[in-house]
């Protein structure tokens, strides 16, 4: 099974300027099959980045939402210097618009969460586009939306007009789980990476290691894949990772020992916010841990940017 098994990118020519014998220029890609093709998607990122119309990116999964942004990036400036993340839902509303207005020139921005904007916002980010004030700049947007913005305008929770530019260019991405055949080919992607910057010269998985892949449930998505092929190249030896190195038993650990625990720690003051904070400060410690306390790569995870962990980490007292 592919993701799908058509790429139609029809021009869009701009209103008023379509002759008598035109037909409608713009046809959404439809992403048929939900399963994950690896080699398809890279195709589909090199495509829309020839484009200059706003992209929308469907996931479950913050990661996959970033990582098809960033490819996009790639291939549309050859750098991932150019790519900017926005998380919507923890930027400050009265700062975001201004913000955009001053992106630099070439450059991707991920608005992370789109959907958590108020519509009035939306439609300011709108006469950003209809302006030209990305286009004059040679600047990029991508929507990420774990919704589907179609209901969501149905329901008068989006911009319709929004909602309309942003279903020119569509992608759906299905999370991991529902793509086991694809875990192995990401696996040995994030590998690369890992090798190149760690200059640890790896060439591969053992047979008992691609069996441990192929049978974890990946309930965390590509950041839980991402992470845990970083700590297996912290830990290992060249030239193969090992089932040992990706420690995956560990992760099938006893999770209501653990949210007893957090449940434990609370004492007196069992209200919800002290449990929430509680829960934050466990699994930002955990996942800290699990990515040797680099901060980065950690907000890379969570989906965050790296200023607002540590500002998390104060909050929290993790030190």
């Amino acid at each position: 099974m592919i993701l799908c098994d058509k790429l139609k990118i029809y021009y869009r020519k701009k209103k008023g300027m379509l002759g008598k014998n035109d037909i409608l220029v713009q046809k959404v890609s439809f992403f048929e099959k939900n399963s994950l093709n690896f080699k398809d998607v890279q195709k589909i990122a090199s495509d829309f980045a020839a484009q200059n119309l706003p992209v929308q990116v469907c996931s479950k999964d913050v990661i996959l939402r970033k990582w098809f942004s960033e490819l996009i990036s790639w291939y549309k400036y050859k750098s991932a210097e150019n790519f900017v993340y926005v998380p919507c839902s923890v930027f400050k509303v009265e700062k975001l618009v201004p913000y955009l207005s001053s992106l630099k020139p070439e450059t991707v921005v991920l608005l992370d969460q789109i959907e958590t904007l108020s519509v009035d916002v939306q439609n300011d980010i709108l006469g950003l586009i209809e302006n030209q004030v990305f286009a004059s700049r040679n600047i990029l947007v991508v929507a990420g939306t774990s919704e589907n913005l179609d209901e969501l305008t149905q329901n008068n929770l989006f911009s319709p007009s929004l909602g309309y530019r942003l279903n020119l260019l569509k992608m759906n991405l299905p999370v991991l789980s529902e793509n086991p055949s694809e875990i192995l080919p990401l696996a040995n992607y994030f590998l690369r990476i890992e090798r190149f910057e760690t200059g640890k010269d790896f060439e591969g998985f053992t047979d008992g290691a691609k069996e441990a892949l192929a049978g974890h449930l990946w309930k965390g998505g590509l950041g839980e894949l991402k992470s845990v092929i970083s700590g297996a190249v912290v830990k290992g030896i060249p030239p193969m990772v090992s089932e040992a190195d990706l420690d995956l038993e560990k992760r099938h650990g006893n999770a209501g020992a653990e949210y007893e625990k957090i449940a434990s720690s609370l004492g007196e003051d069992k209200t919800m916010k002290n449990a929430l904070d509680s829960f934050k400060r466990f699994y930002v410690m955990k996942i800290l841990e699990e990515n040797g306390n680099n901060q980065t790569r950690t907000a890379e995870v969570l989906g965050l940017q790296r200023t607002y962990v540590s500002r998390l980490m104060n909050e929290l007292h993790i030190r």
